[in-house]
């Protein structure tokens, strides 16, 4: 019987869906209480844990939303290792390719802000 990735992808994408459900829920919850702006013009990163800290509704919709792209990135790195192992080196090579991706756009986006 073949195994796939597919069983590794479903947890970490329902695990990741469920962190990010949570965050933002909670998030709802702040705003409702009126506990900080709910929906903030900005928040960087390296403002997220004083955000999270005073719990501001904002900072754990920032948290979220981060959560579900980091979601789909730990995806990627988990089908890139399982390639890997099973020595599927064109899957590899494209998972490969799209963190490379993932990391250049990251790094544009932090040096643009």
């Amino acid at each position: 019987m073949k195994t796939g990735p597919n069983p590794l992808v479903a947890g970490i994408l329902r695990g990741g869906l469920i962190l990010t459900l949570a965050m933002l829920m909670f998030g709802v919850i702040l705003a409702a209480l009126g506990k900080g702006t709910p929906l903030p013009h900005e928040i960087m990163v390296k403002d997220m844990p004083r955000a999270l800290w005073h719990l501001e509704a904002g900072g754990f919709f920032s948290l979220g939303l981060l959560l579900l792209v980091l979601t789909q990135a730990v995806c990627v790195l988990a089908l890139l290792a399982f390639y890997l192992r099973k020595r599927k080196w064109l899957f590899a090579g494209i998972s490969f390719a799209v963190i490379c991706g993932l990391v250049l756009s990251g790094v544009v986006g932090l040096l643009a802000s």
